[in-house]
């Protein structure tokens, strides 16, 4: 492990530049800091030295003399993302760009926060001794890391990294989950709400890495809502409450859990699609079913499909006026939907967007919670790099 230092704004600044846009020349690194090529040099020295940093073969891509891109050390990180459900614990573990390396999950024998904390505990250090050579990867690339560490995130309300306020599908209240974790595995551990850090692995490593300021929304079990502003993610005291489900979009005939009428959850969510193909067709149906026989032109389930895709539409409308961006990222394991009603849905965004607004710009994550535990992991990384 390299010795521990503590990393100013602008040193954390050049790291993150280069961990998600390396290799990089220096020129584009000083462009983008805002230091002069002599500063830039006295930064760069200290991660030189420590093995953090590599310097590459001279590009021919740059006019006059030749550059040596900058980039992070291969090997300088492992990491462990954790999405945790009330029925699951899904493992991705990734390098030091949060790219997949192995991934794994296991169902929850008991949701007990001892209990859980070391299930994470185990897989990990299952991680470690993988029978495949291939997969060993995992286990050489530990051994060798200058940054490892543990991402968790959950669906609910958590402070400060660490403390588990609220996850009623788990029933903790007030749990230091974090703490749980480092006494079980000695790494260091941070937890944090799954939108949070599904937002973050999208800014850092995903669709929008290139984007500073866009919303994020997702639609399955519940609907969720982030939002970066000005190259920061917006985390507030109210952040893991759910407040994007309560967001009125239209008309329905029932109420979500906390009494609402027309909100995003009764229109969106699979589970208020669900009750409102019963009331409309008169039977019981999962999400799936719904749209396989929308697909099949069952007038009763398709009618339920487009008014979900018109209130989808609605969202993204909302989101980007409110905001004043045009740039949404659609999530969550309920985009069954977006691949059934896309064209839909755009329009119904469009009607309501001003006709001389930017177009809009809609990139859908597909991967289902493998996105959700690669942004646990892209948390971890960040909290690698803040802690070096």
């Amino acid at each position: 492990m390299l010795a521990d230092m503590s990393l100013g704004n602008s040193e954390l600044a050049l790291a993150r530049q280069v961990l998600t846009r390396g290799p990089v020349h220096r020129a584009e690194l000083g462009e983008r800091l805002g230091l002069s090529p002599a500063s830039l040099t006295r930064l760069i020295r200290p991660f030189l030295e420590r093995g953090l940093f590599v310097e590459l073969g001279p590009s021919s891509a740059c006019v006059g003399r030749p550059s040596k891109p900058l980039d992070i050390r291969e090997d300088i990180g492992v990491f462990y993302g954790f999405k945790l459900t009330g029925k699951v614990l899904q493992l991705v573990v990734t390098d030091a760009r949060a790219n997949p390396l192995t991934q794994r999950s296991r169902v929850l024998l008991s949701r007990q926060p001892e209990a859980v904390a070391e299930l994470v505990a185990t897989m990990v250090e299952e991680m470690a001794h993988l029978p495949a050579a291939a997969e060993n990867v995992v286990g050489r690339a530990a051994s060798h890391a200058a940054m490892t560490g543990i991402g968790i995130c959950l669906g609910g309300k958590v402070c400060n990294g660490r403390t588990v306020l609220r996850a009623p599908f788990l029933g903790w209240e007030d749990v230091d989950f974090a703490a749980m974790v480092e006494d079980a595995t000695g790494l260091a551990t941070v937890v944090d709400n799954d939108l949070v850090a599904l937002t973050e692995g999208i800014h850092w490593f995903g669709s929008a890495r290139d984007v500073t300021d866009f919303c994020v929304i997702t639609i399955g079990a519940g609907v969720g809502w982030g939002l970066v502003v000005h190259d920061q993610i917006v985390n507030t005291p109210d952040t893991g409450l759910g407040l994007g489900g309560h967001i009125p979009l239209g008309e329905s005939d029932f109420a979500c859990p906390a009494g609402h009428h027309g909100c995003a959850y009764t229109l969106l969510s699979q589970p208020g699609l669900a009750q409102r193909a019963k009331s409309v067709v008169g039977e019981a149906m999962d999400y799936e079913e719904l749209l396989a026989r929308a697909a099949a032109g069952e007038a009763g389930p398709a009618k339920v499909v487009s008014d979900a895709a018109n209130a989808l539409g609605r969202f993204i409308a909302l989101a980007t006026n409110l905001t004043m961006s045009p740039t949404v990222v659609l999530g969550g394991e309920g985009l069954g939907l977006w691949d059934m009603a896309s064209e839909q849905v755009l329009a119904a965004a469009d009607a309501e967007r001003d006709p001389d607004a930017a177009p809009l710009r809609v990139n859908v994550v597909m991967d289902g919670f493998l996105s959700w535990a690669r942004g646990a992991a892209a948390m971890a990384v960040q909290q690698a790099l803040a802690r070096l």
